[in-house]
């Protein structure tokens, strides 16, 4: 302190002896040295060179109230003075002028800045632009490139002036600078997997596009997709599993959104779920209820490639509850009385249980008498006595049974049959030797007898009286206790097989019974003469022979035969068979008429046929149906028909 002192005091001597006039010569001086050289370096033109790589591009260049300059309009660069000497808030005194760039159209290449808006005192900058950043691939491999992931370009130096867009998809995203890098992420370009897309590179000025500064063609990663379930979908579970595993076609990276919901109550299951290389595995850490349906869901699987699950993915699977039948042999109705009835069961039966302590066949009168077998997955059970005919059973599974998992099936089964109604007995034979085969429904007194197949080429009559023995059975209940039917299908065994109008000597059988006019020697349809077409002698054939004895036997009310193709139903004019006539053409639309009205109806003799015998010698009311086809079976069109001559 005590040294500070001296020398001001030396300092204050000093200017005592320095006269007024010689402070303002020096002053003078100081001040003309001052304006000569801000002069020389204002008015000196500046030549700067623009940097990509800085916020700014800054020179010195000291200026003296830098807010009263002027800067000519439209030169592309935005120009800034720094402010380092401040009188409050205003500028005195700038070291640095700093440039950005505005624009490359507009750019000329230099600017002029004027002092007080005074154009002699002017400054002329001169900015040397270089060519802006060159961008080129960074290439590290040829794999497939993630929807999910990012494009990375190489910049030639760092920039800091321009700004890059990618677009791809009518979509753009804006990237990133990160020093001599832009980054692209391309998430929101919403591209598709395994898809090829161009990619154009937009490089920007203040948010304006310059233009497209490169492109490049890429290839999406194939998504994720699901190659296998432990559990196939829609399955049914028989054993008690533990976990489900869900297999895929990538190395697997990250989940989310997986669950396992008992639809049944629409409650979801406690799960542990892990990543085991390319598959996803669900435990269960509580146990599945039995005979409920879970629907397992995964909302999001991404591969370590970044690929990803197309869509949400769902699969449902259901626990059964044991054993259950799936299928069997039984029938409703027209079961065999010795028949053995087999249950086929949807999985494997545990082989140490005694299938008797699970089936029985209920009677009547309570179970019957029976054996059991157990197969892998069937159990067969048949009487050991035979049943009854044409009674009604049950066969009755209880609960208990277990499959080879050890599960139980706790509801049981049962299943209702009918033993056969129908009788089946031969009335005869023919030529060949082959059976004439009759079906008896019923045991009334009031009889009716249906006969097909008298012409073994009109086979649509076997195919529809075969339907009829069906439905009768079906519906045997139907049937009035008064009535007893009979139905011989096919009396022309021999012509059925050959497909031929007449038997196996040449016959015609509908013209071999011993009516009024039965002659040996036929005309037959198509105009051909046939000698000993009508047979040697009335019912010289096997066949005629035995369907006469077994009418003739009967003593029927009403015969009715199937024959093509004339489409009308005629009556023999014996009894009620022209009402009956009429009856059966309304339920079957036929066209009914009598055997007299019939005149030039057929164009050939109709001689010692079956329906005139019967009128002829024992006045049976008896009906020809006519059908509409040879060939086929027009049971639909008949069925109603045929109801109402029983009923």
């Amino acid at each position: 302190m005590q040294k500070f002192k001296i020398n001001l005091s030396l300092l204050s001597g000093l200017l005592r002896h320095i006269k007024p006039q010689q402070y303002a010569v020096a002053w003078a001086i100081c001040v003309g040295i001052l304006a000569i050289g801000y002069s020389i370096n204002f008015l000196m033109p500046k030549n700067v060179g623009y940097l990509y790589s800085a916020d700014k591009t800054c020179f010195t260049n000291p200026v003296l109230f830098p807010k009263t300059f002027l800067t000519k309009q439209n030169t592309g660069y935005q120009l800034q003075y720094s402010e380092n000497i401040k009188i409050g808030n205003y500028p005195i005194f700038s070291s640095a002028t700093c440039l950005t760039l505005q624009s490359t159209e507009k750019n000329q290449g230099k600017m002029t800045v004027y002092p007080l808006g005074n154009h002699v005192f002017a400054q002329t900058i001169k900015v040397n632009l270089p060519e802006a950043p060159k961008l080129s691939a960074i290439k590290t491999d040829d794999l497939p490139t993630s929807t999910l992931g990012e494009v990375k370009l190489k910049l030639e130096t760092e920039d800091k002036t321009f700004t890059y867009k990618i677009k791809a998809n009518k979509n753009q995203v804006t990237c990133e600078n990160q020093s001599d890098t832009v980054v692209c992420k391309l998430a929101e370009l919403k591209l598709a997997q395994s898809q090829k897309y161009e990619l154009e590179f937009d490089r920007l000025l203040n948010e304006q596009i310059i233009g497209t500064v490169y492109k490049t063609t890429i290839k999406t990663v194939d998504p994720i997709a699901i190659t296998e379930q432990s559990i196939p979908v829609n399955s049914t579970v028989y054993d008690d599993p533990k976990l489900i595993v869900v297999a895929t076609n990538k190395e697997l990276a990250s989940f989310k959104g997986v669950s396992l919901v008992n639809n049944s109550g629409s409650t979801s299951l406690k799960t542990d779920v892990k990543i085991v290389g390319k598959q996803l595995v669900i435990n269960f850490l509580e146990p599945l209820p039995r005979e409920n349906t879970f629907t397992l869901k995964i909302d999001e699987l991404v591969s370590k490639d970044q690929a990803f699950l197309p869509t949400i993915f769902t699969t449902q699977f259901t626990t059964s509850g044991g054993p259950k039948v799936a299928f069997s042999n039984i029938s409703s109705y027209g079961e065999s009385q010795y028949k053995n009835f087999v249950l086929n069961f949807d999985s494997g039966l545990l082989a140490s249980q005694n299938p008797a302590s699970f089936v029985s066949i209920i009677g009547p009168n309570g179970p019957i008498p029976t054996s059991s077998s157990l197969g892998d997955s069937t159990i067969t059970i048949r009487s050991t006595t035979g049943l009854d005919r044409c009674t009604n059973y049950i066969i009755k599974l209880s609960g208990g049974l277990k499959n080879t998992y050890g599960i139980e099936n706790q509801n049981g089964w049962s299943a209702n049959f009918r033993t056969i109604c129908q009788e089946v007995f031969s009335i005869g034979s023919s030529v060949q030797g082959r059976s004439i085969t009759a079906y008896k429904f019923g045991n009334g007194p009031s009889k009716i007898i249906f006969v097909g197949a008298t012409h073994g080429d009109e086979r649509g009559s076997k195919y529809l009286l075969d339907s009829w023995i069906n439905e009768l059975e079906a519906n045997f209940h139907k049937i009035p206790s008064s009535r007893t039917i009979y139905i011989v299908p096919m009396i022309n065994p021999d012509g059925f097989s050959s497909d031929s109008r007449v038997n196996a000597n040449n016959v015609d059988l509908n013209r071999n019974f011993p009516a009024n006019n039965w002659k040996p020697d036929v005309t037959m349809p198509g105009g051909a003469f046939v000698v000993n077409g009508g047979g040697i002698s009335a019912l010289s054939e096997p066949e005629s022979s035995a369907i006469a004895s077994f009418i003739i036997g009967q003593k029927p009310e009403l015969v009715l035969t199937y024959h093509s193709k004339g489409s009308m139903v005629i009556a023999n004019e014996s009894g009620n068979s022209v009402g009956l006539a009429q009856t059966y053409g309304a339920n079957g639309g036929y066209y009914a008429t009598k055997e007299s009205a019939l005149a030039t109806t057929f164009a050939y003799d109709t001689t010692g046929a079956l329906e005139n015998w019967l009128y002829d010698k024992h006045s049976i009311p008896t009906l020809l149906i006519e059908l509409k086809t040879h060939s086929q079976n027009e049971f639909g069109r008949n069925k109603s028909a045929m109801w109402a001559m029983i009923q």
